[in-house]
């Protein structure tokens, strides 16, 4: 299983517009909370097509994942064992 994974590089010029997803896929869920998981990734995916022209990964959470039980894991790209990875 794959959690819905968002890469957010630093070191890149798109960062903020990255952060503003992440932010637009927290206030989507949020929205959506109460609604099966199939729906909030109906809604992910139509968010992230008009955001982006084509999409390779489709952002997706899985029915575990859900009612209201999130678990979210931010990690800093370019490290690794560890270090730098928080949990919320």
């Amino acid at each position: 299983m794959l959690p819905l994974t968002i890469v957010i590089d630093y070191l890149k010029d798109d960062v903020s517009q990255r952060v503003e997803q992440v932010q637009a896929v927290l206030n989507l869920i949020d929205k959506h909370l109460t609604q099966d998981f199939e729906t909030v990734n109906q809604k992910l995916h139509e968010m992230q097509l008009q955001k982006e022209k084509s999409v390779k990964t489709p952002y997706k959470m899985s029915a575990c994942c859900h009612n209201q039980q999130n678990l979210w894991l931010l990690k800093p790209t370019g490290f690794n064992r560890g270090i730098g990875i928080h949990i919320f």
